[in-house]
């Protein structure tokens, strides 16, 4: 008898974990469908609707539909994609948990890797047909895939912050400051390349100056970060703040913000990314290594005040 107990037990647990699976997956799908939508709503419209003249510049500088800097606008509409997501998935995350609690009902986020997993087969398959076969000229099949893997890949980044708008608004602000400052380290450091349209000494001046200058408003918002919270950061969670400050909301505020009115446009990747890979590699490996130091100085202050 109690071993039948026990195994009724074990059965409704098991059960209990397969529905709220279950739940969750279905959850995810929801938020999948809506997210990929938008996404094929914003490539339709850029690739089969406006003006591509606009939108991509085309005889920009004698610039043709295949040559570099239109290439890379094609490239960087993965990222202003991407971007919109990133705004678009946090906001209504943050409304409909407030929502929720004005029905004192509890509203989850599903993991982010749930629903890129679930935006993978529409977004594979539409945007390269929207791409391939809208407009003139049409995409090359190898244009539209590239196109389509970075707005893939940065998917991840712009649903990460959504469980925690829902959750913690407060916290996602606090690593959006630090991320603030980290930034020059991917936007500015790359300045050592523009030697062609400034002196070296003022190009290199900007690079470190810029640098050393977030990296001190960071370490000033890690410290009163930790001295008013008790914890600290992981570095990854400054990374990702970091990465969707600088090549998410940067290329969707250019597109909205920073080109004429009437005459948007995506900007080229050079205004966001070092045309020499060793540098673009070096920026990333300062930003970890100013992540890190921040979290570094959390820990002695946490220490600190603890004695």
């Amino acid at each position: 008898m109690g071993k039948e107990f026990t195994e009724g037990i074990w059965r409704a647990k098991a059960l209990l974990r397969a529905n709220a699976s279950g739940c969750v997956w279905k959850t995810a799908l929801a938020h999948a469908v809506l997210l990929s939508l938008l996404e094929i709503g914003l490539f339709y419209y850029w690739f089969g609707v406006a003006n591509r003249h606009v939108i991509f510049l085309y005889e920009h500088y004698g610039a043709g539909p295949f040559d570099g800097p239109t290439l890379s606008r094609y490239r960087m509409a993965g990222l202003v994609a991407s971007g919109a997501v990133l705004v678009f998935y946090g906001i209504a995350n943050w409304f409909v948990a407030r929502l929720a609690g004005v029905f004192y009902r509890r509203y989850t986020v599903p993991e982010w890797w749930r629903v890129w997993l679930l935006c993978l087969p529409p977004l594979a398959i539409a945007l390269p047909w929207l791409m391939t076969t809208l407009n003139w000229p049409p995409m090359p099949l190898s244009i539209a895939l590239t196109t389509t893997a970075i707005a893939l890949g940065s998917l991840p980044l712009a649903l990460a912050p959504g469980r925690l708008a829902a959750e913690d608004l407060g916290e996602l602000m606090w690593q959006t400051l630090a991320g603030l400052g980290l930034a020059p380290s991917l936007l500015l450091l790359r300045a050592v390349e523009l030697t062609e349209r400034m002196p070296p000494g003022r190009a290199i001046s900007i690079a470190i100056g810029s640098t050393l200058a977030g990296a001190g408003w960071s370490l000033a918002v890690a410290w009163l970060y930790s001295w008013r919270k008790g914890r600290r950061w992981r570095v990854g969670d400054l990374l990702i703040s970091t990465l969707c400050l600088a090549y998410l909301l940067g290329p969707l505020a250019h597109y909205l913000f920073f080109t004429p009115p009437g005459y948007r446009y995506i900007t080229v990747a050079a205004n966001f990314f070092a045309r020499n890979l060793v540098i673009q590699i070096t920026c990333f490996l300062i930003l970890t290594a100013l992540g890190w130091l921040v979290v570094q100085i959390q820990k002695l202050r946490i220490k600190g005040g603890s004695q």
